[in-house]
């Protein structure tokens, strides 16, 4: 999420300073892949497996990452899965998981588990995380033609991003 235009060059100042930021490279390298540029995404994400060898969550972490800068799906899952063993109730990797499944591998029951638990982990909202995932369980429900669920999770996600573009495109496509 975010304006990876604006983010980028600020995120870069930021490591300038202390390159130890290694949330900072996963994003860099996301945000970098997010328009294209492979390359310096690859750079980024390589910089985060290297600083993140003392920390074996965090390095897990940038292996994702990398997965992700590269187009290894499977291993992403897989590794997102080993991840959320040893931490279950970390939100981000529960959504960024429900998400590569029903997007990248059209898994989309598998998907549901996750996204459902974004929800159940967080039922007052404060990662802030909401609507993303009431955007993908609709998806992901309309997607198993279970249109009255998807209809729900789209109407909660239109209510919490009033006036966004989204919400109405994703409830026109249902």
């Amino acid at each position: 999420s975010g304006d990876p235009l604006r983010g980028i060059p600020r995120i870069e100042a930021a490591v300038a300073v202390d390159s130890t930021l290694i949330p900072a490279f996963h994003r860099l390298a996301l945000w970098s892949h997010h328009i294209n540029d492979d390359g310096r995404a690859l750079r980024y994400a390589r910089r985060a497996l290297e600083i993140s060898k003392e920390d074996p969550l965090m390095h897990i972490r940038s292996e994702i990452i990398e997965h992700r800068v590269l187009g290894r799906t499977d291993e992403a899952i897989r590794d997102m899965q080993r991840y959320l063993r040893d931490v279950p109730e970390d939100i981000s990797m529960n959504l960024d998981l429900g998400y590569t499944l029903y997007t990248g591998t059209c898994r989309f029951g598998e998907a549901v588990l996750y996204l459902r638990k974004v929800l159940e982990l967080d039922p007052e909202d404060l990662e802030g995380k909401r609507a993303k995932t009431n955007n993908f369980l609709g998806h992901a429900y309309m997607y198993m033609a279970n249109y009255d669920a998807a209809d729900s999770y789209l109407r909660e996600f239109q209510t919490l991003m009033q006036n966004n573009a989204d919400a109405a495109q994703s409830l026109a496509m249902l």
